[in-house]
């Protein structure tokens, strides 16, 4: 008995060390808006030093696609470099639009495949997401490289050129007023029946 209350004081203590230094793990979601299927398939991540990780996932979930990070949430300068060096191009809810994350809590990287209306799947490559802090909010950031996404204020375009048979396409991506974890998504796969595809022009 005497053994059980030490292990249960030790398991006690053990909590509330975590939540004193901030390691506590979190289900942390970014939602997209306006498409009909969503994966992200994961290449590489950065957490802050000494801060939970226990994966992703994704998917679709009430009509939205989504990311699921479990992991903690303490912003460092280490991992917005992680981020800054593996994009040229980013944008984040909650902030003015040529700004850059300072602090995140973390960043993932990988490559999404996107739904469009007409079914038609497009896949978009080296995508880097993270998670940072602005006032009380825990907001989103979403970047990539030059050669295949470009920014016009607050919206991003992909573009996504034919890869591992899937066709080519476009999507756009923009941030919503007022919100910390959602982003309007809308795809233009290459269409059925042989109609062209008609990139956007950018600024």
């Amino acid at each position: 008995m005497k053994r059980l209350r030490i292990l249960v004081f030790t398991a006690v203590l053990l909590i509330f060390a975590g939540l004193a230094y901030g390691t506590t793990e979190h289900d942390n979601y970014v939602y997209f808006e306006n498409i009909h299927g969503f994966k992200f398939h994961l290449k590489d991540y950065y957490i802050t030093h000494g801060q939970p990780y226990d994966g992703v996932a994704s998917g679709m979930s009430a009509g939205k696609g989504f990311i699921k990070v479990e992991a903690g949430r303490k912003g460092s300068s280490e991992a917005a470099d992680w981020f800054k060096h593996r994009a040229d191009v980013a944008v984040g809810d909650r902030v003015v639009f040529d700004s850059w994350p300072d602090k995140l809590n973390f960043a993932v990287y990988g490559d999404i495949v996107v739904t469009g209306k007409n079914g038609g799947k497009v896949k978009c490559k080296d995508i880097i997401i993270g998670q940072g802090h602005t006032g009380a909010y825990n907001n989103w950031w979403i970047g990539g490289k030059n050669a295949n996404m470009k920014k016009d204020g607050n919206i991003v375009w992909l573009e996504c050129p034919p890869v591992d048979g899937y066709c080519a396409g476009t999507v756009s991506l923009h941030t919503i007023k007022n919100r910390s974890n959602i982003f309007s998504m809308f795809p233009r796969p290459c269409p059925f029946g042989g109609a062209s595809l008609e990139l956007p022009r950018h600024r």
